[in-house]
């Protein structure tokens, strides 16, 4: 996932997917002048600019397309598997798990991504030290059993 991105809110609580919606919202919001075609409705625009900039569906603009192993969206996923037990959010922290290590995994450590969205990305030849002291110790916990880190004793503190 990127670093810094835009995404399409929802409409209403159902949040149920348009991608006409969606592409409406890009060709609206984009802040791209150049290159796009003139006489473009708000879809066909948001369609152009899609393709053009590389923005998955549901996002509305990337602003910082790096991946810096940054530890928050598995400390997400932790939380609400210690919320609610439910094996689906171990399931999607082994799929984010191995994603990061075929992507990031380098000779000798793994490392940052400059560009999320390319086709192909390159590693980035740094690794933030997060990596190793959050990142990974959500990695951990979220396969351990609850009482090797039981979150009635210990509190994880992000410094």
């Amino acid at each position: 996932m990127p670093e810094i991105f835009n995404m399409v809110p929802c409409q209403d609580e159902r949040c149920k997917w348009d991608e006409d919606r969606w592409l409406k919202f890009v060709g609206i919001k984009t802040r791209r002048i150049e290159g796009i075609p003139e006489g473009l409705s708000d879809v066909e625009k948001g369609r152009w600019v899609a393709s053009a900039d590389r923005i998955p569906p549901g996002f509305s603009a990337i602003k910082d397309r790096r991946y810096i192993l940054r530890p928050e969206a598995i400390e997400s996923i932790f939380i609400f598997y210690r919320m609610t037990g439910e094996k689906k959010y171990q399931d999607a922290a082994w799929r984010m798990f191995t994603a990061i290590e075929n992507y990031t995994r380098t000779d000798i450590a793994n490392s940052a991504i400059d560009d999320v969205t390319a086709e192909t990305p390159g590693t980035a030849d740094r690794m933030e030290s997060f990596w190793l002291a959050e990142t990974l110790k959500y990695f951990y916990a979220i396969f351990a059993e609850p009482e090797v880190l039981d979150l009635d004793i210990y509190v994880l503190l992000l410094v």
